[in-house]
């Protein structure tokens, strides 16, 4: 993910939450950046213990699709990620700060989300009061 961002010229950090497991925040800028709307979705998947068809093989049945991941929030994640790269891409300025976080732990305790919440500044900008 922040490779994704970072390749296009669009701010990213990680926020550790876990060792090897951080929130992934890209930003970007408003004009208004007192202002922020977030877009928020979990990066984790649940385990493939105990389904009843195959997870790995994908498959449309009835005008629906089947497999691991196909009713979650990858594909909300993957379109929040190109509405930020076509609003850089297109050189739109919105009115405030744009920040896509991509959370882990989702599945358990959200403490990706508790940690984004519970963070006092952005790296960027060390006086801004938190998001949340």
């Amino acid at each position: 993910m922040r490779e994704f961002f970072e390749h296009r010229g669009i701010v990213t950090w990680e926020q550790e939450v876990f060792s090897g497991r951080p929130n992934v925040i890209a930003r970007l800028p408003g004009r208004d950046p007192s202002r922020r709307v977030i877009l928020e979705a979990h990066m984790d998947t649940a385990s493939v213990k105990g389904m009843s068809i195959a997870p790995f093989e994908p498959r449309i049945e009835g005008g629906r699709l089947f497999g691991r991941g196909s009713c979650d929030t990858k594909c909300g994640l993957a379109a929040m990620m190109n509405a930020i790269t076509s609003l850089h891409d297109e050189g739109i300025t919105p009115p405030c700060e744009v920040w896509l976080a991509a959370v882990v732990d989702e599945e358990f305790s959200y403490r990706g989300v508790v940690k984004l919440c519970k963070r006092k500044t952005d790296p960027l900008t060390p006086r801004r009061p938190p998001a949340c």
